[in-house]
């Protein structure tokens, strides 16, 4: 899926919502923005923090 993506954190969180305060719910809303299909295939589940860190890693999403 990563082949070549590559975006910095400030500009993937652009694509984000706003949560009420839940930052794991506002990363994962990034997803859903720019990669549906990816979105899509994460199973149905409480993902913590790092979790969702670990994924946007895996698509490119780099911290500088």
């Amino acid at each position: 899926m990563k082949g070549g993506f590559e975006m910095k954190m400030q500009d993937f969180l652009k694509h984000c919502t706003a949560c009420g305060g839940n930052w794991t719910r506002m990363l994962m809303s990034g997803i859903k923005a720019l990669f549906p299909e990816y979105w899509e295939a994460m199973p149905d589940k409480s993902y913590e923090f790092e979790e969702i860190m670990d994924h946007l890693k895996f698509l490119g999403i780099t911290e500088k």
